[in-house]
């Protein structure tokens, strides 16, 4: 096994293990990036007709806020404290 093959097992161990917040600051963070990618998905629907580019639009909102949410998890140790 490489250095690199480590490397990538711990990539693995940390992207797939539950993340679990471990405090009320980051579950504050998860509901603003939340709120927000709502925000912008909720304007889609005011301004783009409902077609099936509007539907991939809205999913790609959807995989963002679910990966911005996992990149917060996936390093809590690392994540600054929000002042909004």
């Amino acid at each position: 096994m490489t250095v690199a093959d480590d490397a990538d097992r711990e990539m693995v161990d940390r992207l797939l293990d539950h993340h679990p917040p471990r405090d009320s600051e980051v579950i504050k963070q998860f509901a603003h990036v939340r709120t927000s990618f709502k925000t912008v998905a909720y304007y889609l629907i005011d301004v783009a007709p409902r077609t099936p580019d509007r539907t991939v639009a809205l999913r790609s909102i959807h995989r963002a806020c679910m990966d911005s949410i996992a990149s917060i998890a996936c390093n809590q140790s690392e994540v600054p404290t929000y002042e909004g």
